[in-house]
């Protein structure tokens, strides 16, 4: 036989339980989503862009260094140049950024690696942390 205070304790428990359960799945996915949008492209590099050369198709390009992703990624219409319509498309991450200037067959015009000035933030030791501990899983 159970006593209230016996019930009342099983509730309790099972309340911070499933509380503690949601905070622990929102820090995850925050700091997934985080990582992501940091780290997602690992392909946004000196390197690879170096691969690109002029008249490339956008196929051969994405094959290199990925599609590029929605929210990290732009892609503006340019004006006609000496009667050449083209785009530019940019793949960015923190690393990073390649521009690429397509002309109207999607073919590369030109391309070019950016390194973006460093700006601390508070979360600068714990990328620093992630960026050694990816390394060492590799």
């Amino acid at each position: 036989m159970t006593t209230p205070q016996v019930c009342s304790a099983r509730k309790r428990n099972r309340w911070l339980l499933l509380t503690s359960s949601l905070l622990l799945l929102f820090v995850v996915l925050a700091l997934g989503g985080l990582l992501y949008d940091e780290y997602g492209n690992q392909r946004i590099t000196k390197s690879n862009c170096s691969r690109i050369q002029k008249g490339m198709t956008r196929t051969q390009v994405e094959e290199i260094i990925g599609k590029p992703p929605k929210p990290s990624s732009r892609v503006t219409e340019l004006y006609p140049h000496n009667g050449l319509r083209s785009h530019l498309t940019e793949w960015f991450t923190r690393r990073g950024m390649i521009e690429i200037y397509f002309d109207q067959n999607d073919r590369v015009r030109e391309a070019g690696f950016y390194q973006p000035r460093k700006q601390p933030g508070d979360l600068d030791p714990l990328r620093d942390f992630l960026d050694a501990f990816s390394g060492w899983l590799k």
